[in-house]
């Protein structure tokens, strides 16, 4: 999970946000894969916003999560910094957060548009997800996106792999995270696990 910046909304999205009342949802059904496909590009790297899984804008592969569930937060339906995109797993990510959150969840929970997860959040060479400092909202949020999914820690686990081959040891950050082209967060994380034991 890494922090997300949100830009201006696009106009398409911004017109029917003005409108009042707040309109149902469906009536984003014809704007759904640009909105989708602007988020993802301009705003999280083709990332999923809670695994940093690689997707697309395909209905296939990802949706539009409103952060604070629209069935318990009307209010911001069509508020831009409520959205975030998201994959489709069932057993990880958003899905799996709508099926449990409570409204009191939503307090604990770490909101990537708002705050920065790595001031929750750490990484092991394991490929698990660990709260940063015993941080209980930390630990919350690992639950209720079940970030520690057995697929999830073993594409960590591949990735960490990756990273302790040579050949990657002489590349900028931003290079290897270009090569292997997802989970940046842990890349970094782990990056910098691998200087410090060289310097020890």
């Amino acid at each position: 999970m890494r922090k997300i910046n949100k830009g201006e909304p696009p106009e398409y999205f911004a017109a029917l946000a003005a409108i009042d009342p707040i309109p149902d949802w469906g009536v984003t059904r014809d704007i759904s894969y640009m909105l989708r496909s602007h988020m993802l590009k301009e705003e999280q790297g083709g990332l999923c916003a809670y695994t940093e899984m690689r997707i697309s804008a395909h209905a296939s592969s990802s949706h539009i999560d409103h952060f604070r569930k629209r069935s318990l937060f009307r209010e911001l339906t069509f508020d831009y910094n409520n959205l975030v995109v998201s994959c489709n797993s069932e057993f990880f990510s958003a899905k799996y957060k709508d099926k449990r959150c409570r409204p009191a969840d939503y307090d604990l929970l770490i909101n990537p548009v708002t705050e920065n997860p790595r001031d929750h959040l750490q990484y092991t060479f394991t490929g698990k997800v660990i709260p940063r400092a015993h941080s209980e909202r930390g630990a919350r949020t690992i639950e209720l996106l079940n970030l520690n999914h057995p697929a999830l820690v073993e594409r960590r686990k591949h990735i960490a792999l990756l990273l302790s081959n040579p050949r990657y040891s002489n590349l900028h950050d931003q290079q290897v995270i270009r090569l292997i082209g997802e989970m940046d967060s842990f890349i970094l994380a782990m990056r910098r696990k691998f200087r410090a034991r060289i310097k020890l």
